[in-house]
């Protein structure tokens, strides 16, 4: 489901209110590298997204499934990754304007998780060298197991940048 990029901006600049600190070390993904230790559990929405990137990274739609994503059509080559997650909060009731009705993803209770990803395939310095592209994922828990309600880029090509104003990523 795609939206107003601008509607959804304003939406989540507010959101910055509620938003948590969650800026953690870099993490990796790709062919040989195990999914995070979490992961296997489920226990929290950084857990989901870790399970979310080793989809992308080794290019296995079952991890994907795992987590409810819908997994990129079609699929990436398996490569190896880097991300970093920036930050969580959950959407508020006050926070759903009239044109966020139409996206079942936005509603109170949804955990959103930014984060940034970059290919890493040509070794740790041109790693470093890559600029994350920034994510967005809507996650909500069920049965004890944290599911993606929806994940986008900001460069999706019918979307404006949805990132908060406010937002700054840590520097690369």
């Amino acid at each position: 489901m795609r939206s107003s990029g601008a509607s959804l901006g304003l939406c989540l600049l507010l959101l910055g209110a509620s938003a948590q600190a969650g800026a953690g070390e870099p993490r990796r993904a790709g062919p040989g590298i195990a999914p995070a230790p979490c992961a296997a559990t489920g226990s929290g929405a950084a857990c989901a997204i870790d399970l979310l990137v080793a989809c992308i990274a080794r290019a296995e739609r079952e991890l994907c499934a795992r987590v409810g994503a819908e997994p990129p059509d079609p699929a990436p080559r398996a490569r190896r990754l880097q991300y970093r997650i920036d930050r969580e909060s959950v959407i508020r009731a006050a926070q759903v304007g009239e044109d966020h009705r139409a996206m079942p993803w936005f509603r109170p209770g949804v955990t959103l998780v930014e984060f940034g990803l970059r290919d890493c395939e040509g070794g740790e310095a041109a790693c470093a060298r890559e600029p994350f592209e920034e994510f967005q994922a809507y996650l909500r828990s069920r049965d004890g197991r944290w599911q993606v309600e929806h994940w986008r880029a900001t460069g999706d090509a019918d979307q404006g940048a949805q990132l908060p104003e406010a937002f700054a990523p840590r520097a690369q």
